[in-house]
This record gives C-alpha cells, sequence and structure tokens, in this order.
C-alpha cells in the first residue's frame, strides 16, 4: 500500500491545486448560531481536478481543517491554534486509514492504520521512521504554502471581480 503522510498528502494536494493560474476559487463563509463559523473554498487543479477546503472556527479559534483532492480526504484537529492531529483517506476510496497525533511542538507524534473493520493499529518502528522522514520534509512547505494561501485569499477579497 502507498504510504504518503498526512501534512505532506496536504502540502501536495494545495500544491498541486494552486501552482500556475488558478484564479477561479470559489470562497464562502457560515455562521452557525452554536458559535462555529465555516469557511469554504472550491476550484479546479491545473489538470481539471476538484480541489476543496473547509475551515472551521468555534469563535475566532481554527478546530478544523479539511481538504479533498478528487476523492481523497484529509482533516487535520487542532487546539488552541496548533495541529494537534489528523486523517485521511488517502486512497480515495471513502475510508479513512490514517490517523496521526502530534505534541504541540510536533516533535513527537504517532501514525495508526485504522483497517475496514475500525481496528486501529500503530504502525511498526520502520514504517513510523519512513513516514516521519516525509512528513518533516513537507512541513516547511507546508508553512509556506499557507502563508501563500492566505496572500492569495486575502488579494482575492480585495479584488472580488477576479
Amino acid at each position: 500500500m502507498k504510504k504518503i503522510c498526512i501534512p505532506l498528502l496536504c502540502v501536495l494536494s494545495l500544491l498541486i491545486g494552486c501552482e500556475g493560474e488558478n484564479p477561479e476559487l470559489n470562497h464562502s463563509e457560515r455562521v452557525y448560531s452554536y458559535g462555529l463559523r465555516v469557511e469554504e473554498t472550491e476550484g479546479r487543479t491545473p489538470d481539471g481536478g476538484v480541489l476543496r477546503s473547509r475551515t472551521t472556527y468555534r469563535g475566532d479559534d481554527k478546530i478544523m481543517y479539511e481538504l479533498w483532492q478528487d476523492e481523497r480526504q484529509t482533516r487535520i484537529f487542532y487546539i488552541d491554534g496548533r495541529p494537534i492531529g489528523g486523517e485521511a483517506d488517502e486512497t480515495g476510496d471513502g475510508h479513512i486509514d490514517k490517523i496521526e497525533i502530534w505534541a504541540p511542538d510536533r516533535s513527537v507524534w504517532e501514525v495508526f492504520h485504522r483497517d475496514r473493520s475500525g481496528e486501529v493499529t500503530p504502525l511498526s518502528d520502520e514504517d513510523l521512521n519512513e513516514y516521519r522522514a516525509k512528513s518533516e520534509a513537507g512541513l516547511e512547505a507546508e508553512r509556506q504554502f499557507a502563508e501563500d494561501v492566505r496572500r492569495a485569499m486575502d488579494a482575492a477579497q480585495e479584488n472580488p471581480e477576479r
């Protein structure tokens, strides 16, 4: 089975979706009476695939980020503005098959596999080390990309006719 770390999947999916010409992002925001606010963005990748994201806030605090690229889905969960874990359907079959839990500074984390029966097992030491190496390689790109997305969203809000 192909192993792709959740943060790296987010980075790669978003980089594909926003690299080059992709000015046509649809953005919406909903506010619920029970204190949640949801922002959604949808667009197309250069190859025509669908890219969607949803960020959920409680007040001003981000508590969940979801990303869909075609059939694959990733969720990242936040506490106090910091990511604490995530889950992903890395194969696009509708089954969440990977779970990560992180220390606040992301210096330590564990990764689990969820099989179709719902059983959750930790990755082997070898698989975990490989997974961590891939994840660390993508974290800086993830941070830079998040800043690029924020700038693009700000620019889109300043120029709504685009």
